[in-house]
């Protein structure tokens, strides 16, 4: 099993970001990598279109206001992965908050390090995008 874990220090307010990055179909609203995203089975799956147009179906496993996490799998996507689990949480910081991204995933050994590299790559854009999107 592989994990990744991003991070980001921002200059704003946990609830602040929260609620930027809280809604499970608020991704396009922060995240540029994102086009479009669509609800469906009464909000606990989500169609994400990418800007580069490849879909990803992904599905809202557990949901915390009070913790400011949320946790999904991947339903379906162009990426050779297994068992994908991911997690996005707003938590204290210094000056602000910190924004964790997180999964583990199963991937062939041979796909294991460039499968690694997409995701830190991908997340760290999107926490880059999160920051600035909030002046943060």
């Amino acid at each position: 099993m592989s994990k990744i874990s991003v991070s980001i220090q921002l200059a704003a307010s946990a609830d602040r970001v929260w609620q930027m990055v809280g809604g499970f179909n608020g991704m396009p609203d922060w995240c540029r990598s994102i086009r479009n995203s669509t609800l469906h089975e009464g909000g606990r799956v989500r169609r994400l279109e990418a800007s580069d147009g490849a879909i990803i179906v992904e599905r809202l496993e557990s949901f915390s206001e009070q913790e400011r996490r949320y946790s999904y799998s991947i339903v379906a996507s162009p990426l050779p992965v297994t068992n994908y689990q991911a997690t996005v949480q707003v938590g204290p910081g210094e000056a602000g908050c910190l924004v964790e991204w997180s999964s583990t995933f199963y991937a062939a050994a041979e796909d294991e390090e460039r499968i690694g590299a997409a995701l830190r790559q991908i997340y760290q854009g999107g926490l880059d995008d999160l920051k600035r999107a909030l002046g943060a």
